[in-house]
């Protein structure tokens, strides 16, 4: 499966950015964007997009308008296919490094979650002790 996104990854529109999106919006329906996916995987890791990264606040995603309000934020889901590398997780844990992507970064694939419901009080994965277990992830 990791593989398959190799491949579609390769076959990306050469010159595609923020800007030009729906002009390759023909090219990239082609490969299956918009489609409704089942992926069975491992959970790497959580990340709530509000928190920032390396003690500095967020500046908002391109895909959410650059928006800062509370509500305007999301959570990235990423997942790979080794289990192997998934039992190094569950292991030791690791620690990001923003600007450094080291294997996990290399290898998983980022759902995006954007919850229609916010919590009022605590991050929405407080713990997440199936880090390195399989997990399916559905998309309805």
């Amino acid at each position: 499966m990791g593989n398959d996104f190799q491949l579609l990854e390769g076959k990306i529109p050469k010159g595609l950015g923020s800007s030009n999106h729906a002009k390759s919006a023909p090219a990239l329906a082609g490969l299956g964007e918009g489609n409704i996916v089942t992926v069975i995987a491992y959970l790497y890791f959580v990340e709530d997009t509000s928190k920032g990264a390396n003690s500095k606040p967020s500046i908002g995603e391109t895909a959410n308008c650059k928006l800062q309000l509370p509500d305007s934020y999301d959570y990235h889901i990423g997942v790979g296919f080794d289990p192997a590398l998934a039992k190094q997780i569950l292991k030791n844990k690791p620690k990001p490094v923003f600007g450094k992507p080291g294997p996990i970064d290399k290898t998983s694939v980022v759902a995006e979650m954007t919850p229609h419901t916010r919590l009022p009080s605590g991050p929405l994965f407080e713990s997440i002790h199936c880090k390195g277990s399989r997990s399916k992830l559905l998309d309805n």
